[in-house]
Order: C-alpha cells, then structure tokens, then sequence
C-alpha cells in the first residue's frame, strides 16, 4: 500500500512542514520526474517553468492563504523551492503550454457516484486513477486531522497538498481531466488546490460554490459527493455544466457529456484518448439493472474490455514512461462512513485497503 502519513496540526505552516519532512524523498523524486517531463518531454524551458511557478505563487496566496502557507511549510519541511513545490501542486495546468493535452495521453480516470436508492442504502464515490507507473512508488495517502476544519483523508502524489479524497463531514472529490477547444494556459485557480478546497467544504453546497467561483482557462471534471447526493461538474473557460444521477448513478470518464452542447464547445481529447467513450459505456452497462453492491463497483473497476486501455488500465511497453498509463489506485469511497477502500496499482490485482478517520 502507498505510504500512510497521519498530520495532526491545525497551524498550517507546521504541518505542512511536518509533511514535508515525513515524505522528503518521495518529494524529491517527483520534482525530479517532473522536470525532466516539462523539460525533456514537453519541451518547456526552465526558464519558462520559474516565471510560471511566480505566477501561480501569486495566484495561490490570492485566493487561500492558508493552503499557501501549508505550499510554504512543504517547501521548508522537504528542502525543496518553494518554485519546484508550487510547480507540482500546478501540474496539471503546465500541460496546457504548447498545448500539450491536446496531443499527449497524459491522463485518463473512470468516476462513479451511486446514491442509495441504488445501493443497500449507502452512497458510493468510485474512481480508477490512471496515470505514470512512477507514483506507485511515490504516491501517499494523508489524513488531515483538524479540530475547527473537517478533517480530510487523501490520495495524493507526494508533494501535492491534494487530490482524491474524503473529508470527515462525508465530502467526497474525485476528477476526469478533460480538454476542450476553448482551453489554454493561463493563470487560474490550479485544479489540485481547488481539489483541496472542495475537501475543506464544510458540505455539499459550499463544495460546489467552490467550482463555480474559481477562475480557470481550462476544462476539468469533478465528481463530488455526500451522503445521500451526488453531482458532477464539468467546469470549462466558458462556465460549468451540472449532472446529476440518472437511475441512481452517474459515471464520468475523459470527455464531455454536457458542456459541449450548452456552451458550444468541441471536445479535443477523444482524438487522443478515444476509449474514454467505451469506458464510459462499459461502466453503465454494468450498474444500469438491479441493485449495485460494493462488489458490482469492484467488478466494474477491474473490466479488462479493450485491454490495456480498459477501465483497469494497463500498461502499454510500446510506449515511453511519460505517454505510458495504467491504474495507478482504484478507490470505492463509502460517504456515509466516511471510509476509502483503496488499491495500490491495479484492482485486478491488487488488494483493498479500508482506510478511516484515525486523528
């Protein structure tokens, strides 16, 4: 299973520091993959990259200083800059310089949300995470213990304040990276912070007032939800556009289901991730008849339909470690008892780890 680091701090500069310090070296594996995929890979120039970092520093500060100076005490626990921490925590915007996301498979996930009416009862947060197999190994789970806060357990790449997760109000935030024909890069809230301020919600209505009053100049899915309720959002430079449940669940993956027709976008990610549209199929075939038990959405996260590029993705040797994807975590949140059920690497394979609030 990924690292377990438990921050018990409600000052937030000292915990990110403690974080900092706890996940040192997986930090600095990260940046050092990172750069050399920015660099290398994308062909962004260092230069580049350090204007950018001062930019979006700007950014952060502006829009939550308290995540700021969490960014800040990661810099100082880890040894790192405060411009290579900033980076990764914007790392999904950097794709957006030369318009890389339009030609690289850099990312793809498969969402699910069930509401009770479906379930025994219970309401379900499903998610398969595919990215680069490098975060296997430098992936961490952290609980965020906090008393005037909720308090927040993640999954998240080492050096990031934030990605996938539940908070202890039963908020739960997953994401399907999406690209649209009105995306470009700019200097708007990055999605990993605005991940983080979904999960310091205090409930579902803050939660989605969070999306809607973010600046951003590109496009992003998110699935949020909490006990008994469930809405995606997909969030363009031209506005948002809400789904909800039909039949009593919802499934997302890496193209646009809504937003493309309300605001005349065209999407340009199915060119470069074309199995986005059977992944999404595939899992509605499975959950539309009968009831959907913790099993069926195990079953759904392991499909192996159109191997490697299936829901349990695999990965393809032909291709190099920054194009190359696979399931890096499969995680079934349960949002009423506020339990992660988690795999490291692929759920086909790979064993659940029961994850709660310990703090």
């Amino acid at each position: 299973m990924f690292k377990f680091f438990l921050l018990k701090n409600d000052d937030e500069f000292q915990r990110g520091k403690e974080y900092g310090k706890l996940a040192k070296d997986l930090i600095k594996k990260n940046i050092k993959f990172y750069l050399k995929f920015w660099i290398d890979s994308l062909r962004i120039p260092k230069e580049t990259l350090i204007g950018v970092s001062y930019e979006f520093i700007k950014t952060i500060e502006k829009y939550d200083k308290w995540i700021w100076e969490e960014l800040e005490g990661i810099s100082e626990g880890s040894g790192e800059s405060i411009s290579n921490i900033v980076l990764m925590n914007c790392r999904y915007e950097l794709g957006w310089i030369g318009e890389a996301l339009k030609k690289l498979k850099v990312e793809g996930c498969t969402s699910i949300g069930v509401l009770p009416e479906k379930t025994d009862g219970k309401t379900y947060l499903a998610h398969n995470w595919d990215y680069k197999e490098h975060f296997l190994d430098t992936s961490v789970i952290l609980e965020i213990s906090r008393s005037e806060q909720p308090s927040i357990v993640t999954k998240t790449e080492a050096g990031i304040v934030c990605q996938q997760g539940i908070n202890s109000n039963g908020i739960g935030v997953v994401l399907n990276a999406l690209v649209s024909s009105e995306d470009k890069f700019g200097q708007g809230v990055p999605v990993n912070i605005l991940m983080r301020k979904i999960l310091d919600s205090e409930n579902l209505g803050t939660a989605i007032k969070c999306v809607y009053d973010a600046e951003t100049s590109i496009s992003v899915n998110f699935m949020i939800g909490a006990p008994s309720e469930i809405i995606d959002l997909e969030k363009t430079p031209k506005g948002v556009s809400y789904i909800f449940p039909e039949k009593g669940f919802l499934v997302h993956t890496n193209h646009l289901l809504k937003a493309q027709t309300e605001f005349s976008l065209q999407d340009r990610f199915i060119p470069v991730i074309p199995d986005t549209l059977l992944r999404v199929d595939r899992a509605i075939r499975f959950l539309r008849n009968g009831k959907i038990e913790f099993k069926t959405l195990e079953n759904v996260l392991r499909d192996h339909f159109n191997y490697p590029n299936s829901i349990c993705r695999h990965p393809n040797q032909r291709e190099d470690e920054f194009t190359r994807l696979m399931t890096v975590s499969s995680m079934i949140m349960d949002l009423d008892a506020k339990i992660l059920h988690i795999t490291r690497g692929n759920p086909c394979k790979s064993e659940r780890a029961s994850i709660s609030f310990k703090g």
